[in-house]
């Protein structure tokens, strides 16, 4: 499908395209908003992230090292959500075996 129309993405078989201009325009016009800003304008201003400090040309090991790092400096809640909701582990490998 993608090959054939460069504007459509083919997000069944990969995942990780993120969302085009496009996408987001509609997604904030069936939500009521002109910016993106707005959707987030709730969360404090000293908790907002554009970018996570990483550093770059490092092994996958690496950064999940540093994401590990940077997430341990949350402040953990008890969940009461239920339905299933708790830590768990999926190795990378799963999503490329199941899609085959």
């Amino acid at each position: 499908m993608a090959k054939n129309n460069p504007s459509m993405l083919d997000v069944q078989n990969n995942p990780f395209i993120p969302s085009t201009e496009s996408q987001k325009k509609r997604i904030l016009d069936a939500l009521g908003l002109s910016a993106f800003d707005e959707l987030i304008s709730d969360v404090p201003q000293q908790i907002q992230t554009r970018e996570i400090p990483l550093e770059s040309g490092i092994s996958e090991m690496e950064i999940l090292q540093q994401v590990d790092e940077i997430g341990d400096k949350n402040q953990l809640l008890i969940s009461f959500a239920g339905g299933g909701i708790y830590d768990h582990f999926i190795p990378k490998t799963v999503n490329s075996l199941i899609t085959r």
